[in-house]
């Protein structure tokens, strides 16, 4: 039975333009919603500038991703001097803008547009993240690591079948279970840490 391949929508070069025209006007318009002198305008114009270079060539988009360097130091002197802050976060979203371009140029705009939502998402979650950030303990983030650990570096070690006298054993559907009941115990302690039953009477 062939292979089913995944489904990739075929834009033309305009269509891809006006993809990440929108990409870029919706990341900036979370910037202006919070409070930030570039807005829609400048980010929605990088990520057509960043696609629009694609197109021509690859090391166009390449030279305006060094220019925006400068750039992006340039704004970080400046808050720095105004408002003594960094703009670090429009910094990094201004990078992404021009790489989500550049991502969509290559013909994959359903992930740069996926990306999109994901960044934007987590801007505007900045209050709670950061409000979850400070409440996180030590102990915690050492059972996010050890979780961790078991899925990224010990699992894919472990070979399919058994070994010696366990060759009927399944071993990495063994180490799949430990690993989702470590991370279904570890998400119930953080949530019901999170908000505490309260005392009765």
């Amino acid at each position: 039975m062939p292979a089913i391949a995944p489904w990739q929508p075929s834009w033309t070069a305009a269509e891809q333009l006006a993809v990440s025209l929108l990409i870029g006007a919706v990341l900036g318009l979370e910037r202006r919603a919070a409070h930030k002198e570039i807005g829609v305008r400048t980010f929605g114009g990088l990520a057509f500038a960043s696609t629009l270079a694609w197109q021509l060539h690859p090391g166009n988009a390449y030279v305006l991703l060094a220019l925006l360097a400068p750039a992006v130091a340039a704004l970080n002197l400046r808050s720095l001097w105004v408002d003594r802050s960094l703009e670090l976060t429009t910094s990094v979203v201004v990078l992404s803008t021009a790489l989500l371009g550049m991502l969509v140029g290559t013909g994959r705009g359903l992930p740069a547009a996926a990306c999109g939502v994901l960044i934007v998402g987590l801007l505007a979650a900045k209050a709670k993240l950061g409000r979850f950030a400070n409440t996180v303990t030590l102990g915690e983030i050492r059972g996010a690591l050890i979780v961790g650990t078991i899925a990224f570096v010990v699992f894919p070690f472990i070979p399919p079948a058994g070994i010696g006298p366990w060759t009927r054993l399944d071993l990495r559907a063994a180490e799949a279970a430990v690993l989702a009941a470590s991370a279904v115990v570890f998400a119930g302690y953080v949530l019901f840490r999170r908000r505490p039953i309260p005392p009765a009477g």
